[in-house]
């Protein structure tokens, strides 16, 4: 646990939690709690990198992981600046591709990708109508203490 964690305060430049807040199927309380514990231990101008898959689209609950907008309101809570989403391919435990959460960047990797046919245009419905999320396995957010 972050937040038990017997560490001074402002004692890191970087924390790394992968996947953890996922995988403990924490309630959201202690979920804030345990981004303040990282805050915490962060000095000033630290970063949390937080990487989570992106839950599928139809299913409700977090067994699968955290909506990116949630985590980062839940950051925002926790007392973090400028907080930044990259989305990985093809996992967070494996990131062979890294493209911020940008429209332009997300149009350049599909056409470096060489995605063709009804996947392309699928795909490309989807970062249109603002279902960017869908088209990664997995994201990591940047968040600046």
């Amino acid at each position: 646990s972050v937040r038990a964690a017997p560490w001074s305060p402002a004692t890191f430049d970087c924390i790394a939690l992968h996947d953890s807040l996922v995988r403990r199927r924490l309630p959201m309380a202690d979920v804030v709690a345990e981004l303040e514990g990282a805050h915490r231990l962060l000095k000033p101008g630290g970063w949390l990198a937080l990487a989570s898959p992106n839950p599928p689209m139809l299913r409700r609950g977090f067994a699968a992981g955290f909506p990116r907008t949630l985590l980062s309101r839940l950051l925002m809570k926790a007392h973090f600046q400028e907080i930044r989403c990259l989305f990985v391919d093809p996992s967070a435990d494996d990131p062979c591709t890294v493209v911020p959460d940008v429209k332009a960047a997300i149009r350049a990797h599909e056409t470096l990708a060489g995605i063709r046919g009804k996947a392309r245009w699928k795909r490309s419905a989807a970062l249109e109508l603002g279902f960017r999320y869908a088209l990664f396995p997995a994201y990591l957010l940047l968040a600046r203490a």
